[in-house]
């Protein structure tokens, strides 16, 4: 079995897609819960995914991306929030 140690030090990139509409102020939905608790957390789990890959050897390039500002003409049904 490959240990994830032996993995990060060759992995170029770590990404991971950030939260899309996750404002508390659109406040609850019975679809996406309390956003805020998530919201106000993000920077902590960031840094702690950081933290983790770089404990196992990772020193590559961090990316968040994906991020998508939808308008009221390309909104999905499921994402009620527009910019």
């Amino acid at each position: 079995m490959i240990e994830v140690e032996e993995i990060m030090p060759v992995v170029d990139v770590v990404a991971w897609h950030p939260f899309y509409g996750a404002s508390p102020s659109y406040g609850y939905s019975p679809q996406y819960g309390d956003p805020s608790a998530y919201y106000y957390r993000y920077p902590l789990l960031a840094q702690d995914l950081m933290d983790t890959a770089e404990a196992s050897g990772f020193d590559g390039e961090f990316r968040v991306d994906e991020v998508g500002w939808p308008t009221s003409e390309t909104a999905n049904t499921d994402q009620p929030w527009t910019y």
